[in-house]
């Protein structure tokens, strides 16, 4: 109803490299103002929603899940840039410091 009838995937990770994961967790940051207007959208409220909506939903409406959120990514930012630099084919761990 919402999409005329086609599913949408805002973020998704990929089952072969970890660090997806963690950039989808960072868009989720970026998208949260974005989150918040569209679950209190009456659009929204009129759809069917199952079991797993209802607990995103209340994962979107809790802050300490944003916190707790924002306390990882901060965690394991200086971890993924340090793996991007790895995975280049040309040195680069003089930009490591």
């Amino acid at each position: 109803m919402g999409n005329k009838g086609r599913k949408v995937g805002l973020l998704r990770g990929s089952g072969t490299q970890m660090a997806l994961w963690f950039y989808a967790m960072m868009r989720l940051l970026r998208l949260k103002q974005a989150l918040m207007a569209t679950i209190h959208q009456q659009r929204f409220s009129d759809l069917n929603n199952n079991e797993t909506v209802a607990m995103a939903v209340q994962d979107i409406e809790n802050p300490d899940f944003w916190k707790c959120l924002y306390i990882i990514l901060r965690a394991v930012f200086p971890a993924l840039r340090l793996l991007r630099y790895c995975d280049k084919s040309k040195p680069a761990m003089d930009k490591i410091y």
